[in-house]
């Protein structure tokens, strides 16, 4: 099974989080944009890089970049093979960042709160290096 991972867009900083969002082709491209509109608001383009990961042959590529255009955001993309299981297309692409601290976040999400960000760099800076963090819910949540 070959882990192929191809990437475009600005240089990343390692000292800045990574948001990375799982973009597949088999779900619907709404997701992808109601997810950056759930992030973004309010947001410094500084704070995080946001990278997106083009998992099959996904055709919004250009929605995404104008929804991040939207807010000030300019996302890495990185197109991860079809063949990979999600879990193995994060860790592919996370081998290629250089980030300490990465958030992914699956096709799915959506974020309800403004001050999620925050939350998120709170609760790492409280636990420290190797922390693992985890926030879930369900569609009738």
């Amino acid at each position: 099974m070959a882990q192929t991972v191809s990437q475009h867009g600005r240089s990343l900083a390692a000292t800045r989080p990574a948001v990375v969002y799982l973009n597949r082709h088999s779900v619907a491209p709404q997701f992808a944009t109601a997810f950056l509109h759930s992030i973004l608001p309010g947001q410094s383009p500084d704070a995080f890089d946001l990278v997106v990961l083009i998992k099959g042959d996904c055709a919004n590529s250009e929605a995404i970049q104008g929804v991040c255009a939207q807010y000030g955001f300019t996302p890495r993309l990185m197109a991860v093979s079809d063949d990979l299981f999600d879990l193995s297309a994060y860790m592919a692409a996370a081998k290629l960042l250089p980030h300490e601290t990465v958030l992914l976040f699956n096709s799915y999400a959506r974020v309800l709160s403004r001050n999620w960000f925050e939350c998120f760099s709170s609760a790492f800076a409280q636990l420290g290096r190797g922390a693992l963090l985890g926030a879930t819910g369900d569609q009738l949540a």
